[in-house]
């Protein structure tokens, strides 16, 4: 699980490598839509709070690909 420590909470740039696909990639953080995409286009996302998140991007076939990460703020 990657880890990432902050001395405050940053935008993470999100990118999914879809060259040979054409639709919308659906980006989601723990089960909410952050935004879409068209393939190899970047969305920025700020994590509410520390913590873990699970990060999904689903394409309009239903193909998917989870990360999980750990957010913490370091003093």
């Amino acid at each position: 699980v990657p880890f990432l420590g902050l001395n405050r909470l940053e935008p993470f740039l999100l990118r999914a490598d879809g060259s040979s696909y054409r639709g919308n990639l659906y980006w989601f953080a723990v089960n909410s839509l952050i935004g879409q995409t068209a393939p190899s286009e970047t969305i920025s996302w700020v994590p509410p709070r520390s913590g873990k998140y699970a990060l999904r991007v689903v394409d309009t076939n239903g193909n998917s690909d989870t990360r999980e990460i750990t957010v913490e703020t370091v003093e």
